[in-house]
């Protein structure tokens, strides 16, 4: 990652969901990590999201297949989050929202 990019959060999950990531996207802290997000990789999210949102609300697929498409997509973008990442910035920025 670039030094001169700003962050706006950063997402910690258990080391069981660490095998998508790439080495250099997240910082290891012992049995978890932490993914940096930057404003490119949360507006691309925010996209994502937006798109998909009408299926994850209408349960077509599960809701553990639309964090996984969106993190597939956020790979081919070159952010290497997770499915369980996706999900929990979202609902972390819902929360603030509320």
């Amino acid at each position: 990652m670039k030094t001169s990019e700003s962050f706006i959060g950063e997402e910690r999950l258990d080391s069981d969901n660490l095998t998508d990531l790439n080495s250099e996207t997240p910082e290891f802290e012992g049995e978890t990590s932490v993914y940096r997000w930057n404003s490119l990789c949360v507006l691309l999210l925010l996209e994502l999201y937006r798109s998909m949102e009408e299926t994850l609300i209408s349960g077509k697929i599960s809701q553990k297949q639309v964090w996984n498409k969106i993190s597939q997509d956020m790979k081919k973008k070159g952010y290497y989050v997770t499915g369980p990442q996706c999900h929990s910035k979202i609902f972390n920025y819902s929360s603030l929202l509320t």
